[in-house]
């Protein structure tokens, strides 16, 4: 019998498929698992497979809904479970893809109504707040009304970071007695991790005296792209009157939008500048990031940040924008934040990087002390008993 890959791809039998699989492979040590069924897929990331890893040893069976609209098909397996949970992460797929505003707004109440119908079931509805709104949204006003409504129909709702509700107050009314706050977890163990710096720098192309920034991850309109080429144009300039080289490395899928081509043709022709627009394989990813000093999140709009977390699973320092979120995942000894959110404030960031994390000094210990509270081990297996201890207060 060849491979199938359950859990990849949608059949005719998904949901049911993976759902009532989920229970199997746990119910061996749990008699009635806890079902949690969760949705959207993300297989390119593995931000879910780490978050879920240590589901199984207290009984709770993660399992994908492939097709996000089928959630309500968690009903027919509920009786089989000892409770169940649909976990709700990215909402853009509700509402992102109709034509109009009126659509959107039909398909939007439509799908709070059937999250309001498995409520009422007696199912519980778990969403993850990842972003401030979807970061690609036709219809920001419809987004936010629409995660109002998810938050206020919600049983439970997962912060990862305490600032979280700081950084989208004014966006989402966040009913505190419904939070549990379990981090993003860092990527340990997810990607190879073999190359030294001096092989990553050799391959890249680029010189051991070079003082290099890199922002990894999706080249998106939100994380302030024209801000960052002209602060690193500025920041070049300063600093090559110290007698400092600063090498900008940006790698990621691009999006096909009129501000992101504007960057990246501004990129390629910028001599200090290296750029990847096709998505990185995971084996590739360490080149990147270990010929690199320090790591890029200074994003115009943000909340939580899976590169920052990525970063640091990679020993890098951070320079980012002031958010509550970072502040409480990173503290401050690892990140040189932004002062003011401009043009300046972002050079100023940019050149005080390179003075406190000098070039080839990384301070791994600061950044490995921090970024132990965020092993994937420990984390999964903190969220699964904080869902367990808040679906038993329900």
């Amino acid at each position: 019998m060849r491979v199938n890959y359950a859990g990849f791809q949608a059949t005719n039998h998904s949901p049911a498929a993976e759902l009532l699989g989920g229970l199997r492979q746990v119910s061996h040590t749990h008699a009635r698992p806890h079902l949690l069924g969760y949705t959207p897929v993300a297989r390119m990331n593995p931000y879910q497979a780490l978050t879920y890893r240590r589901f199984a040893e207290e009984g709770i069976a993660a399992a994908p809904i492939l097709k996000p609209a089928d959630f309500r098909d968690l009903r027919h397996i509920a009786p089989l479970a000892s409770r169940t949970t649909l976990h709700l992460h990215w909402n853009s797929w509700i509402i992102g893809q109709q034509a109009d505003e009126e659509a959107a707004q039909r398909v939007g109440r439509g799908m709070i109504g059937r999250m309001e119908a498995l409520r009422a079931a007696g199912i519980n509805l778990m969403w993850t707040v990842h972003n401030v709104f979807p970061h690609d949204a036709r219809f920001p006003d419809l987004e936010v009304e629409l995660q109002n409504s998810i938050a206020e129909s919600s049983n439970i709702i997962h912060l990862m970071s305490p600032g979280t509700i700081e950084d989208i107050e004014p966006y989402v009314n966040i009913d505190k007695r419904k939070v549990i706050c379990s981090p993003h977890p860092s990527y340990l163990g997810a990607y190879p991790d073999v190359t030294s710096r001096a092989e990553a720098r050799l391959v890249l192309g680029i010189d051991p005296d070079e003082y290099v920034f890199v922002m990894f991850g999706a080249i998106k309109a939100y994380k302030g792209l024209g801000r960052l080429l002209d602060a690193f144009h500025e920041a070049t300039k300063r600093a090559s009157e110290q007698g400092q080289r600063l090498r900008l490395v940006v790698a990621g899928g691009a999006d096909q939008d009129e501000e992101c081509r504007e960057f990246i043709a501004r990129a390629r022709v910028h001599p200090q500048v290296l750029i990847e627009t096709n998505k990185i394989p995971a084996d590739k990813i360490q080149y990147f990031l270990r010929s690199a000093d320090c790591g890029l999140v200074p994003y115009e709009r943000m909340l939580n940040s899976g590169a920052a977390l990525l970063y640091g699973t990679f020993d890098l320092p951070i320079v980012s924008s002031d958010r509550a979120t970072i502040r409480g995942i990173f503290g401050d000894d690892i990140v040189e934040y932004m002062k003011t959110p401009d043009i300046e404030g972002l050079t100023a960031a940019l050149l005080s990087a390179t003075e406190r994390f000098p070039s080839g000094s990384s301070p791994v210990d600061s950044i490995r002390r921090v970024m132990s509270s965020y092993d994937p081990d420990r984390v999964s297996l903190d969220f699964a008993r904080q869902i367990t201890e808040k679906v038993l207060q329900q």
